[in-house]
């Protein structure tokens, strides 16, 4: 809305109104809106929509659905979601936000490592960081190097001597595993 145009959208940000269809890796179809849709810079590349604010005003908002390859169903509709808030909710406080963010990623390992991937290759840096956080917050409430591992599948590739060095070297010792 400008106030050159009255309550009308402005001409050139029309299409930001207009419907984008996603299809994920499992042939699932999404729809939303193409201005919360490229706040993922990948939509924004692959839709080819130009950086010139002039070149906008002649943008045509693609018709065949854009494909997003590594990107399960699942965990589109949870991306849809991030989106869909961040555009919607612009002017949420700091501490609303930091609420909407904590409970989306209140789940389950699987699913967060998939919104990880999901938000690197989209290139959405806000929800990169978001989840990368609570994964870092799951590491630090671990009490040791045993314990990361446990929590995260991991298997412990360090012979006896280099876990020892290792755990030398960075001024900590962990008692080894019986």
């Amino acid at each position: 809305i400008n106030a050159e145009y009255g309550n009308a959208p402005c001409p050139s940000m029309t299409h930001l109104d207009e419907t984008v269809i996603l299809t994920s890796n499992d042939d699932q179809n999404f729809s939303i809106r193409f201005g919360n849709a490229i706040l993922c810079e990948t939509i924004k590349a692959l839709a080819s929509y130009p950086e010139d604010p002039a070149e906008q005003e002649e943008y045509q908002v693609p018709n065949a659905a854009i494909p997003l390859p590594p990107v399960p169903g699942r965990i589109l509709e949870m991306v849809i979601e991030y989106c869909n808030y961040q555009h919607e909710f612009p002017e949420a406080t700091k501490a609303e936000k930091t609420e909407f963010n904590r409970r989306f990623v209140e789940v389950d390992d699987e699913t967060i490592f998939d919104l990880i991937h999901a938000a690197n290759y989209l290139d959405i840096k806000s929800l990169l960081d978001v989840a990368c956080g609570q994964v870092a917050m799951y590491i630090k409430s671990c009490k040791s190097p045993q314990e990361i591992r446990r929590r995260f599948n991991l298997k412990n590739d360090f012979t006896p001597e280099e876990e020892e060095e290792t755990l030398k070297a960075n001024g900590f010792w962990v008692e080894p595993e019986e």
